[in-house]
Protein backbone atom coordinates (compact mmCIF):
# COMPACT_ATOMS: atom_id res chain seq x y z
CA UNK A 1 0.00 0.00 0.00
CA UNK A 2 1.50 3.18 -1.06
CA UNK A 3 0.75 6.77 0.86
CA UNK A 4 1.86 10.42 -0.01
CA UNK A 5 0.20 14.04 -1.30
CA UNK A 6 1.22 13.62 -4.64
CA UNK A 7 4.36 15.48 -6.65
CA UNK A 8 4.67 19.75 -5.98
CA UNK A 9 7.11 22.59 -8.02
CA UNK A 10 9.78 24.39 -5.22
CA UNK A 11 9.80 28.17 -5.47
CA UNK A 12 13.63 28.47 -5.46
CA UNK A 13 15.01 26.19 -8.05
CA UNK A 14 11.90 25.25 -10.20
CA UNK A 15 12.67 21.47 -9.69
CA UNK A 16 9.85 18.96 -9.07
CA UNK A 17 9.85 16.80 -6.06
CA UNK A 18 7.90 14.05 -4.30
CA UNK A 19 7.44 12.74 -0.70
CA UNK A 20 8.37 9.52 0.70
CA UNK A 21 6.33 7.17 -0.32
CA UNK A 22 5.93 4.14 1.77
CA UNK A 23 5.57 0.40 0.43
CA UNK A 24 4.87 -2.63 2.12
CA UNK A 25 5.22 -5.99 0.10
CA UNK A 26 3.19 -8.67 1.74
CA UNK A 27 3.90 -11.39 -0.92
CA UNK A 28 6.63 -13.70 0.56
CA UNK A 29 8.75 -15.47 -2.09
CA UNK A 30 12.04 -17.40 -1.99
CA UNK A 31 14.83 -15.83 -3.82
CA UNK A 32 17.61 -18.46 -3.44
CA UNK A 33 18.51 -21.72 -1.76
CA UNK A 34 21.79 -23.43 -2.24
CA UNK A 35 24.98 -24.76 -1.66
CA UNK A 36 26.95 -21.70 0.01
CA UNK A 37 30.32 -22.78 -0.95
CA UNK A 38 29.73 -23.52 -4.82
CA UNK A 39 26.32 -21.22 -4.90
CA UNK A 40 24.86 -23.87 -7.26
CA UNK A 41 21.03 -23.13 -6.92
CA UNK A 42 18.71 -26.21 -5.30
CA UNK A 43 21.08 -28.16 -4.43
CA UNK A 44 22.68 -29.10 -0.94
CA UNK A 45 24.49 -31.26 0.81
CA UNK A 46 24.08 -32.23 4.47
CA UNK A 47 25.83 -31.08 7.08
CA UNK A 48 27.16 -28.22 5.10
CA UNK A 49 26.27 -24.59 4.83
CA UNK A 50 23.00 -23.49 2.95
CA UNK A 51 22.71 -19.67 1.53
CA UNK A 52 18.91 -18.94 1.64
CA UNK A 53 16.84 -15.75 1.08
CA UNK A 54 13.42 -14.94 0.95
CA UNK A 55 11.77 -11.53 -0.27
CA UNK A 56 9.34 -9.98 1.78
CA UNK A 57 8.32 -6.51 3.58
CA UNK A 58 10.42 -5.15 5.78
CA UNK A 59 8.74 -5.48 8.96
CA UNK A 60 8.38 -9.53 9.20
CA UNK A 61 9.74 -11.32 11.43
CA UNK A 62 9.67 -14.68 13.42
CA UNK A 63 11.18 -16.42 10.42
CA UNK A 64 11.68 -20.09 9.76
CA UNK A 65 12.82 -22.04 7.05
CA UNK A 66 11.56 -25.54 7.04
CA UNK A 67 11.66 -29.30 4.83
CA UNK A 68 8.60 -30.64 5.55
CA UNK A 69 8.30 -33.91 3.45
CA UNK A 70 8.06 -37.12 4.51
CA UNK A 71 6.15 -38.60 7.54
CA UNK A 72 7.86 -37.75 9.47
CA UNK A 73 10.26 -34.95 8.06
CA UNK A 74 12.64 -36.54 6.39
CA UNK A 75 14.96 -33.34 6.36
CA UNK A 76 15.50 -31.10 9.48
CA UNK A 77 16.86 -28.01 8.55
CA UNK A 78 18.98 -26.07 11.81
CA UNK A 79 19.71 -22.45 12.00
CA UNK A 80 17.44 -20.90 9.44
CA UNK A 81 15.60 -17.93 11.16
CA UNK A 82 16.18 -15.25 9.41
CA UNK A 83 15.38 -13.91 6.31
CA UNK A 84 18.98 -14.36 4.98
CA UNK A 85 21.88 -16.37 5.62
CA UNK A 86 24.34 -18.95 5.12
CA UNK A 87 23.98 -20.84 8.65
CA UNK A 88 21.51 -23.37 7.57
CA UNK A 89 22.49 -27.03 7.93
CA UNK A 90 20.47 -30.17 7.62
CA UNK A 91 22.02 -31.96 11.05
CA UNK A 92 24.17 -35.35 10.20
CA UNK A 93 21.50 -36.88 12.27
CA UNK A 94 18.77 -36.85 9.58
CA UNK A 95 22.03 -38.84 7.55
CA UNK A 96 21.50 -41.70 10.37
CA UNK A 97 18.22 -42.48 9.73
CA UNK A 98 18.27 -42.06 6.17
CA UNK A 99 18.01 -44.44 3.16
CA UNK A 100 19.39 -43.52 -0.87
CA UNK A 101 15.80 -43.39 -2.02
CA UNK A 102 15.56 -39.91 0.53
CA UNK A 103 18.04 -38.04 -1.57
CA UNK A 104 17.92 -35.83 -4.37
CA UNK A 105 14.68 -34.04 -4.88
CA UNK A 106 12.50 -36.81 -3.05
CA UNK A 107 11.94 -34.86 0.05
CA UNK A 108 13.38 -31.88 -1.21
CA UNK A 109 9.91 -28.89 -0.91
CA UNK A 110 11.81 -25.86 0.90
CA UNK A 111 9.32 -23.80 2.90
CA UNK A 112 9.88 -20.60 4.62
CA UNK A 113 7.74 -19.20 7.63
CA UNK A 114 7.05 -15.20 8.35
CA UNK A 115 4.87 -13.12 10.74
CA UNK A 116 4.29 -9.55 9.14
CA UNK A 117 4.31 -6.49 11.59
CA UNK A 118 0.49 -6.61 11.90
CA UNK A 119 0.94 -10.45 13.05
CA UNK A 120 -0.46 -12.06 10.04
CA UNK A 121 1.42 -15.31 9.15
CA UNK A 122 2.58 -16.24 5.65
CA UNK A 123 4.04 -19.11 4.68
CA UNK A 124 5.24 -19.97 1.17
CA UNK A 125 6.45 -23.28 -0.41
CA UNK A 126 9.12 -23.81 -3.08
CA UNK A 127 6.79 -26.08 -5.35
CA UNK A 128 4.46 -23.13 -5.72
CA UNK A 129 7.00 -21.03 -7.64
CA UNK A 130 7.03 -20.99 -11.49
CA UNK A 131 8.07 -23.01 -12.91
CA UNK A 132 7.73 -24.91 -9.15
CA UNK A 133 11.22 -26.37 -7.21
CA UNK A 134 12.78 -28.67 -5.38
CA UNK A 135 16.15 -28.85 -3.44
CA UNK A 136 18.00 -32.15 -4.68
CA UNK A 137 19.77 -33.37 -1.52
CA UNK A 138 23.50 -34.67 -1.41
CA UNK A 139 25.77 -36.94 1.19
CA UNK A 140 29.40 -36.57 1.58
CA UNK A 141 30.42 -39.81 0.56
CA UNK A 142 33.90 -39.90 2.62
CA UNK A 143 32.07 -39.50 6.29
CA UNK A 144 29.83 -42.28 8.04
CA UNK A 145 26.36 -42.18 8.69
CA UNK A 146 26.81 -40.17 11.43
CA UNK A 147 28.85 -38.00 10.35
CA UNK A 148 32.11 -38.93 11.90
CA UNK A 149 35.14 -39.96 10.12
CA UNK A 150 35.06 -43.39 9.06
CA UNK A 151 38.47 -44.00 7.53
CA UNK A 152 40.10 -46.61 9.25
CA UNK A 153 36.72 -47.67 10.47
CA UNK A 154 35.66 -51.49 9.52
CA UNK A 155 32.46 -51.22 11.85
CA UNK A 156 31.68 -47.34 10.37
CA UNK A 157 31.86 -47.84 6.71
CA UNK A 158 31.95 -44.97 5.30
CA UNK A 159 28.71 -43.06 3.28
CA UNK A 160 29.26 -43.87 -0.16
CA UNK A 161 29.13 -47.83 0.75
CA UNK A 162 26.28 -47.36 3.14
CA UNK A 163 24.12 -45.94 0.48
CA UNK A 164 25.27 -47.41 -2.73
CA UNK A 165 24.85 -50.81 -1.14
CA UNK A 166 21.68 -49.80 -0.01
CA UNK A 167 20.20 -48.20 -3.40
CA UNK A 168 22.53 -51.08 -5.90
CA UNK A 169 23.84 -47.85 -7.50
CA UNK A 170 26.47 -50.86 -9.05
CA UNK A 171 25.04 -54.25 -9.47
CA UNK A 172 25.73 -56.27 -7.37
CA UNK A 173 26.75 -54.50 -4.84
CA UNK A 174 23.51 -54.80 -2.32
CA UNK A 175 25.57 -58.32 -1.68
CA UNK A 176 28.60 -57.06 -0.74
CA UNK A 177 30.56 -56.13 2.69
CA UNK A 178 32.77 -53.39 3.97
CA UNK A 179 36.37 -53.68 5.79
CA UNK A 180 38.84 -50.77 5.71
CA UNK A 181 42.32 -52.28 4.46
CA UNK A 182 45.05 -49.64 3.71
CA UNK A 183 44.91 -49.66 -0.31
CA UNK A 184 43.45 -51.89 -0.76
CA UNK A 185 40.07 -52.35 -3.14
CA UNK A 186 38.29 -55.18 -2.32
CA UNK A 187 38.98 -59.36 -1.80
CA UNK A 188 36.74 -62.50 -2.16
CA UNK A 189 36.10 -64.76 0.47
CA UNK A 190 34.08 -67.67 1.40
CA UNK A 191 32.46 -66.97 -2.20
CA UNK A 192 31.34 -63.20 -1.23
CA UNK A 193 32.82 -59.97 -2.28
CA UNK A 194 34.15 -57.47 0.42
CA UNK A 195 34.71 -54.09 -1.09
CA UNK A 196 37.33 -51.42 0.65
CA UNK A 197 37.81 -48.13 1.16
CA UNK A 198 40.22 -47.74 -2.32
CA UNK A 199 37.38 -49.23 -4.03
CA UNK A 200 35.59 -45.54 -5.61
CA UNK A 201 38.82 -43.68 -6.35
CA UNK A 202 40.45 -45.03 -9.57
CA UNK A 203 42.10 -48.17 -11.05
CA UNK A 204 45.06 -48.60 -12.68
CA UNK A 205 47.61 -48.02 -14.57
CA UNK A 206 47.32 -50.64 -17.43
CA UNK A 207 49.95 -52.81 -17.46
CA UNK A 208 52.31 -54.65 -20.27
CA UNK A 209 53.15 -58.48 -19.68
CA UNK A 210 55.21 -60.75 -21.59
CA UNK A 211 53.44 -64.06 -23.37
CA UNK A 212 56.41 -66.86 -23.12
CA UNK A 213 57.09 -67.90 -26.86
CA UNK A 214 56.26 -71.37 -26.28
CA UNK A 215 52.85 -69.85 -25.27
CA UNK A 216 52.29 -67.82 -28.12
CA UNK A 217 49.24 -68.53 -30.73
CA UNK A 218 50.91 -68.32 -34.21
CA UNK A 219 50.89 -65.00 -35.52
CA UNK A 220 49.59 -64.24 -32.22
CA UNK A 221 50.50 -61.75 -30.04
CA UNK A 222 53.32 -61.14 -27.58
CA UNK A 223 51.92 -59.28 -25.06
CA UNK A 224 48.84 -58.00 -23.58
CA UNK A 225 47.43 -55.77 -21.26
CA UNK A 226 45.99 -55.83 -17.78
CA UNK A 227 44.10 -53.74 -15.06
CA UNK A 228 41.18 -51.54 -15.31
CA UNK A 229 40.99 -47.59 -15.90
CA UNK A 230 37.64 -47.00 -14.10
CA UNK A 231 36.89 -44.37 -11.92
CA UNK A 232 34.30 -43.85 -9.56
CA UNK A 233 31.27 -45.99 -9.59
CA UNK A 234 33.52 -47.57 -12.53
CA UNK A 235 35.94 -48.59 -10.38
CA UNK A 236 33.96 -50.36 -8.06
CA UNK A 237 32.23 -52.31 -11.13
CA UNK A 238 36.11 -53.47 -12.26
CA UNK A 239 36.75 -53.76 -8.50
CA UNK A 240 33.39 -56.62 -8.21
CA UNK A 241 33.85 -58.12 -11.53
CA UNK A 242 37.45 -58.67 -10.29
CA UNK A 243 37.01 -60.44 -7.19
CA UNK A 244 33.77 -62.55 -8.44
CA UNK A 245 35.99 -64.12 -10.92
CA UNK A 246 37.91 -65.56 -8.73
CA UNK A 247 35.82 -66.88 -6.91
CA UNK A 248 34.53 -68.14 -10.55
CA UNK A 249 37.87 -69.42 -10.78
CA UNK A 250 37.66 -71.36 -7.40
CA UNK A 251 34.68 -72.90 -8.15
CA UNK A 252 35.71 -74.75 -11.53
CA UNK A 253 39.09 -75.74 -10.25
CA UNK A 254 40.72 -78.74 -9.24
CA UNK A 255 44.21 -79.09 -7.78
CA UNK A 256 46.61 -78.26 -10.65
CA UNK A 257 50.32 -78.79 -10.61
CA UNK A 258 51.17 -75.45 -9.15
CA UNK A 259 49.87 -73.20 -6.60
CA UNK A 260 48.29 -70.63 -8.64
CA UNK A 261 44.58 -72.45 -7.90
CA UNK A 262 43.53 -72.97 -11.85
CA UNK A 263 43.36 -75.90 -13.04
CA UNK A 264 45.93 -77.88 -15.51
CA UNK A 265 43.34 -77.82 -18.58
CA UNK A 266 41.99 -73.72 -17.53
CA UNK A 267 45.63 -72.95 -18.05
CA UNK A 268 46.68 -73.91 -21.05
CA UNK A 269 43.27 -73.98 -22.71
CA UNK A 270 41.43 -71.13 -21.52
CA UNK A 271 37.61 -70.64 -21.85
CA UNK A 272 38.15 -67.09 -23.64
CA UNK A 273 39.74 -66.08 -26.47
CA UNK A 274 41.40 -62.97 -24.67
CA UNK A 275 43.16 -65.12 -21.93
CA UNK A 276 46.57 -66.21 -22.83
CA UNK A 277 47.30 -69.19 -22.23
CA UNK A 278 49.76 -69.73 -18.86
CA UNK A 279 51.85 -72.43 -17.87
CA UNK A 280 50.18 -75.20 -15.35
CA UNK A 281 53.31 -75.99 -13.68
CA UNK A 282 54.39 -72.06 -12.74
CA UNK A 283 52.21 -69.63 -11.04
CA UNK A 284 53.77 -66.50 -12.16
CA UNK A 285 53.86 -67.23 -16.30
CA UNK A 286 54.12 -64.22 -17.09
CA UNK A 287 56.40 -62.13 -14.74
CA UNK A 288 53.88 -60.71 -12.84
CA UNK A 289 55.31 -60.68 -9.08
CA UNK A 290 58.24 -59.33 -10.31
CA UNK A 291 58.55 -56.47 -7.34
CA UNK A 292 59.11 -57.68 -3.76
CA UNK A 293 55.51 -56.35 -2.86
CA UNK A 294 53.53 -58.40 -5.46
CA UNK A 295 55.45 -61.23 -4.89
CA UNK A 296 54.63 -61.80 -1.29
CA UNK A 297 51.16 -60.97 -1.99
CA UNK A 298 50.49 -62.66 -5.28
CA UNK A 299 53.53 -64.87 -5.95
CA UNK A 300 51.86 -67.98 -5.15
CA UNK A 301 49.50 -67.60 -7.44
CA UNK A 302 50.38 -64.96 -9.69
CA UNK A 303 48.35 -66.23 -13.14
CA UNK A 304 45.06 -66.70 -11.17
CA UNK A 305 45.33 -62.36 -10.13
CA UNK A 306 46.65 -61.44 -14.02
CA UNK A 307 43.54 -63.63 -15.53
CA UNK A 308 41.05 -61.23 -12.97
CA UNK A 309 42.97 -57.95 -14.49
CA UNK A 310 42.30 -58.87 -17.75
CA UNK A 311 38.39 -59.06 -17.23
CA UNK A 312 38.85 -55.52 -16.03
CA UNK A 313 39.35 -54.28 -19.09
CA UNK A 314 35.98 -56.41 -20.49
CA UNK A 315 33.75 -52.86 -20.39
CA UNK A 316 30.87 -55.10 -21.88
CA UNK A 317 30.82 -57.89 -18.99
CA UNK A 318 30.87 -55.66 -16.02
CA UNK A 319 28.16 -54.92 -13.87
CA UNK A 320 25.82 -52.00 -14.64
CA UNK A 321 26.56 -48.63 -12.90
CA UNK A 322 23.15 -46.53 -12.20
CA UNK A 323 24.53 -43.00 -11.77
CA UNK A 324 21.02 -41.95 -11.15
CA UNK A 325 20.72 -43.61 -8.06
CA UNK A 326 24.36 -41.75 -7.11
CA UNK A 327 23.68 -38.60 -4.56
CA UNK A 328 27.19 -38.55 -3.68
CA UNK A 329 28.52 -34.97 -3.27
CA UNK A 330 31.80 -35.19 -5.16
CA UNK A 331 33.43 -33.51 -8.00
CA UNK A 332 33.34 -36.51 -9.96
CA UNK A 333 29.86 -36.91 -9.83
CA UNK A 334 28.00 -35.12 -12.90
CA UNK A 335 25.07 -34.26 -10.61
CA UNK A 336 26.63 -32.14 -8.06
Amino acid sequence: MASGDGCHSTHNDGMTRCPEINLDVYELWIDYFRDSATSKPWTVCINDDIAYAAIASSDCTNWDWDMEDGLPDAWNPEGGDEQSGIGMRIPNSDKARASNSWFGDAYGTVNVFCEDGEGINYRFYSTSMSPPQKAQVFFDPDTAKDGSNPLASTTMPPAWFVFWKDGDVVEGMSACEYQYRPNTYGFAKDGSVTLCNKAPTENGPVQTLTIPVALRTPGGPSTFEICGTGKYLDCIAETLFHENHHIFITSISVAGSDTDEINDAEETTPSESYFPASDPTNPDTFGFANTARLKQVYGANADNEVRCRILERQTSLLPATHPERNWARDPRNPKW
